[in-house]
């Protein structure tokens, strides 16, 4: 009969280990192989940021690329989104009867990190550098109502971002350098339904008011607002920790006068979920 007092055994874990008796294991190495799988974790999470950082550009983003589920409290996700970005100074000269007039949109990447702060709010940090541009932007997301497999959410959040001309307007020499600052607030809603346990369609209303401060060498600084909406209607999908989403839409600059015209707008998003261990 095994004493199970003794000290010798109290060193080891033994465990089931099919027909041919029991696999012992003890406290310590357990708790190195947890440590080294640990390691493996942060590491793999480091060079990812890393990865991602090298390839985020800066930019001023109008996009949803998201849906009216929470993340769940302690969970994160990482990911890289490439959509279609808004040149600031371009907007407010934007002629209402013809939109498309200039370079008023840019393709856009920028990082991503999104957090749980609870089971129904969700915190999400945009940002990206580049030499001439720095941005960012903080968004909070409020979940209000899931009935079955329908959800309602709304998003609050705001931004800033640092640039040049030769960020916004790189082909125009002016001859003297200028330096804008653009400070932004969003407000979204978003509905979202369960297609199936590993896919969900969305669909969005969103808004962005914006103040422009432009800085021209040797003269005083000015500051100029505008804002825009529009719709867009989205599919996730996730795949073993991993998920992407597809949006379409259309925005439309609603401070230009005479409007007649709405830009189409598509963007994408890929994400790596780290789901907390219970």
């Amino acid at each position: 009969m095994h004493n199970f007092n003794d000290q010798e055994h109290k060193k080891e874990l033994c465990l089931p280990c099919g027909q041919g008796g029991a696999l012992c294991v003890s406290p310590k190495k357990a708790r190195i192989g947890t440590d080294m799988k640990t390691g493996i974790y942060l590491l793999s999470l480091m060079a990812l940021l890393a990865s991602l950082l090298l390839t985020a550009c800066a930019g001023v983003d109008a996009s949803v690329l998201d849906t009216a589920e929470c993340m769940g409290k302690g969970n994160m996700g990482i990911g890289m989104a490439y959509t279609m970005g808004i040149n600031a100074p371009q907007w407010l000269e934007i002629d209402g009867e013809d939109i498309y007039e200039g370079d008023t949109v840019l393709p856009l990447q920028y990082m991503e990190i999104e957090y749980g702060l609870a089971d129904d709010i969700d915190a999400k940090l945009h940002f990206g550098l580049t030499g001439d541009a720095s941005t960012g932007k903080l968004l909070l997301k409020k979940q209000i109502s899931k009935v079955g497999k329908q959800s309602t959410a709304f998003v609050f959040g705001g931004g800033y971002s640092k640039t040049n001309q030769n960020f916004w307007e790189p082909v125009e020499d002016y001859g003297y350098k200028i330096d804008y600052q653009l400070l932004s607030g969003e407000a979204q809603m978003i509905l979202t339904k369960e297609l199936r346990t590993d896919r969900y369609l969305s669909f969005a209303i969103r808004g962005n008011y914006h103040s422009l401060y432009e800085k021209i060498e040797g003269r005083e600084s000015t500051q100029r607002d505008f804002y825009h909406g529009g719709i867009r209607v989205n599919l996730k999908r996730y795949h073993k920790g991993f998920y992407g989403i597809l949006e379409l839409g259309a925005e439309a600059p609603l401070s230009a006068e005479g409007l007649n015209q709405v830009y189409p707008w598509i963007g994408t998003k890929f994400s790596w979920e780290l789901k907390r261990k219970k």
